[in-house]
């Protein structure tokens, strides 16, 4: 339907901003066809963007059917650059972590022995309904920096835990490193805060 189509065409994924698609509107209410269809209206790139999400639409249209449900949202991902659009923008991580499980639940469909794109678009409808927990973006196993604040950190176990003094006037009397009675290491380093 139009309003989704105009949806996924504002999204990041095609970017076409509002001045377009109401252009794009106005010029299907007088001429008829879709909001693809007018392309002619738009400055040059609102017009290349519109073109190219008619070209990945029309891609996708034509492997519907040919290609398992979970296939055919690998290929969007794939076309739309969607991964990585998502690393760029904020929280991008957890994005991401919520793309690749999105694309899990799609794997799960045909193995259930259902491989229709309507029947999955019914089924997210439904499921949507539900409450489900956004992916793990990663645990404290993973070798990754963590930053958060002491409140957050509350009970929570560390091998290396960094406190930068951002905005106090101390400075340790025994140099840049000290060293406590357990083997414990806290630095001062000269932080830009």
């Amino acid at each position: 339907d139009e309003l989704s189509l105009a949806a996924v065409l504002r999204s990041p994924f095609f970017a076409v901003d509002d001045d377009s698609l109401l252009a794009l509107a106005r010029a299907r209410r007088e001429q008829g066809g879709t909001l693809l269809d007018h392309g002619h209206v738009l400055n040059p790139e609102p017009h290349r963007r519109l073109k190219r999400a008619t070209e990945i639409i029309a891609e996708l249209r034509n492997k519907r059917g040919a290609l398992e449900v979970p296939h055919l949202v690998a290929l969007a991902y794939d076309l739309t650059q969607a991964r990585e659009l998502n690393l760029t923008r904020f929280a991008g991580l957890q994005r991401h972590a919520n793309l690749e499980k999105f694309l899990e639940v799609a794997e799960k469909y045909p193995a259930a022995g259902n491989n229709h794109l309507t029947g999955f678009l019914q089924w997210l409808q439904h499921a949507a309904g539900t409450s489900e927990a956004e992916a793990m973006v990663d645990s404290e196993e993973s070798d990754s920096v963590k930053i958060m604040t002491i409140h957050a950190s509350k009970g929570l176990e560390f091998p290396v835990v960094i406190l930068p003094s951002c905005s106090t006037g101390l400075t340790p009397s025994y140099g840049s490193m000290l060293v406590d009675d357990e083997g414990r290491i806290a630095f001062k380093y000269p932080w830009d805060c």
